[in-house]
């Protein structure tokens, strides 16, 4: 009997480890994800190294962010670490949306 309850511990353990480890990360890895695919021209980033830019184009397998004027660095998206600030024409997009569905997100969150 003893035998039985050992082995449901250790699923229960092995649950909670999948839940506490696994799931965040894969949000944050699709979150990530999303970030990086509505990436537009226009809108300022900062890299994974810490460098912050503003986007100048975006390719399938490149971007390019302009750190200075006349000074570009070409980059993978997954170099993209967060977003500063978006792209203007995203914003006016963004808030189109908000406007549609009738309320912001982000005040939703802070109740």
């Amino acid at each position: 009997m003893q035998s039985g309850s050992s082995l449901i511990f250790i699923i229960v353990i092995l649950a909670l480890f999948y839940l506490l480890m696994f799931l965040p990360q894969r949000r944050n890895q699709k979150r990530r994800a999303e970030m990086i695919r509505k990436l537009s021209p226009g809108a300022e980033v900062m890299t994974t190294a810490g460098i912050f830019g503003k986007v100048a184009e975006v390719g399938e397998e490149r971007i390019t962010v302009e750190v200075a004027p006349n000074v570009a660095i070409q980059m993978v998206p997954q170099a993209i670490a967060n977003v500063v600030k978006e792209a203007p024409q995203a914003m006016t997009a963004n808030a189109e949306q908000r406007d549609d569905d009738g309320e912001d997100e982000s005040s939703s969150d802070d109740k």
